[in-house]
């Protein structure tokens, strides 16, 4: 039997958490944006695995967090499949569950959020990013009051691009968002950005870190259907 690829949805495994993780710190390792959040080349890369592992490992239990995986199916001679993760995506919806935090509870969730942060990474730089990311998306989100989908991560083995991998892990998002009669936002670097906008994303701001600039895009909810006089 031929190899063959299929992209599902799933709650990772620690193992797959590893194997996506990898994929994700070897994709983005030679980017402005990593260059600027972690010290020291590769020599940092440990402590950002473990970082990130971690931090996908934690929202593992949380129903607003949504996992996409793209596979690579190869038959082995002993009748068994090796599955290889060659992309994925990580999604979260709008919290539904009515929960209303407190200015406390959010600020100690930030602080417990900025304890993981190794020293490898440069905290002023990432968390001063992450504050521009948080109010940007605020802000893009302000026309709709049932929330947004966004995208926070989205990765293709580089060995896999050009198949359409990208467009159905995010077609797939945009999809689910429409269902529930919301939208979509996402954060996109410089080189992804023509790849969205392809996909019918509208620039709604920018944020400039260093030389690059990283664009913030928006499909709006679907419009309801008229109805017939």
């Amino acid at each position: 039997m031929a190899e063959r690829i299929s992209v599902r949805k799933l709650r990772p495994t620690p193992e797959q958490v590893t194997e996506m993780i990898t994929l994700h710190v070897e994709t983005f390792f030679d980017t402005g944006l990593r260059r600027a959040f972690w010290k020291g080349g590769r020599e940092s890369v440990p402590a950002e695995h473990a970082f990130r592992e971690g931090m996908m490992l934690r929202s593992l239990d949380n129903p607003n967090k949504h996992w996409l995986a793209v596979f690579l199916e190869t038959p082995l001679p002993d009748g068994t499949t090796y599955n290889k993760i060659i992309g994925f995506a990580g999604w979260e919806s709008p919290d539904t569950s009515g929960v209303v935090k407190t200015e406390e509870e959010k600020q100690a969730a930030r602080e417990k959020d900025l304890s993981y942060r190794p020293d490898e990474m440069d905290k002023v730089v990432q968390g001063n990013f992450m504050a521009e990311v948080t109010a940007l998306f605020e802000k893009m989100g302000e026309d709709s009051p049932n929330g947004y989908w966004i995208l926070w991560f989205l990765a293709v083995d580089p060995a896999h691009r050009r198949k359409g991998l990208a467009r159905q892990l995010t077609q797939w998002g945009i999809d689910e968002a429409a269902k529930q009669g919301k939208g979509v936002i996402l954060l996109a670097t410089p080189i992804g950005l023509p790849f969205y906008k392809a996909l019918g994303f509208v620039k709604e701001g920018e944020i400039v870190l260093g030389e690059e600039t990283f664009t913030g895009l928006k499909i709006k909810p679907p419009t309801a259907p008229a109805v017939a006089a």
